[in-house]
């Protein structure tokens, strides 16, 4: 079985091919071909275990910066992470919450709108970095910062949509 690494002959190229662009066309193509209402009953059991999945992955990745960090925290270097992270995801929220409202978006739409602006999927990103910097662990601490935080701005922006405060 080939083996796609930064590292290889393929780099990101093959990395990204192999492990987005195809699984994502699988995907599309098995929606299409078995039909939209077939997909969705059999979408939220997925959801949640992909989620589990993803989640896990992550912080697997994660668990290389995370003891060092913790172990010897530079508090200064920690502080410039969290508020860096912390303003990255206001802004893009925000961002959403702005575009939604700019359009007087429905409901759907609205949440669409939020989200799509407002999150970003690192986890590709936190795997390559942590394959190509394995021997710079803490490089990988902004990145587990902005997933963190992330995830917690996600919340709030869920409970703000569940109220209609927008």
């Amino acid at each position: 079985m080939p083996r796609f690494g930064l590292g290889d002959a393929g780099g990101a190229a093959g990395f990204l091919t192999a492990w987005v662009i195809l699984p994502m066309t699988l995907g599309l193509a098995t929606r299409w071909l078995i039909g939209g209402r077939r997909a969705d009953a059999v979408g939220a059991p997925i959801k949640v275990k992909t989620s589990v999945i993803l989640l896990v992955l992550c912080y697997a990745n994660a668990s290389a910066c995370l003891p060092r960090a913790l172990a010897t925290p530079d508090w200064d270097f920690l502080a410039l992470v969290v508020v860096a992270a912390g303003l990255m995801c206001a802004v893009a929220f925000a961002a959403g919450f702005a575009a939604a409202r700019s359009v007087r978006a429905d409901p759907a739409r609205r949440a669409a709108l939020v989200f799509g602006v407002g999150m970003a999927n690192n986890g590709a990103g936190l795997a390559l970095a942590a394959g190509a910097l394995s021997g710079f662990p803490m490089a990988l601490l902004p990145v587990v910062a902005v997933n963190l935080v992330q995830h917690l701005a996600a919340g709030w922006a869920d409970a703000r949509l569940r109220r209609g405060a927008i």
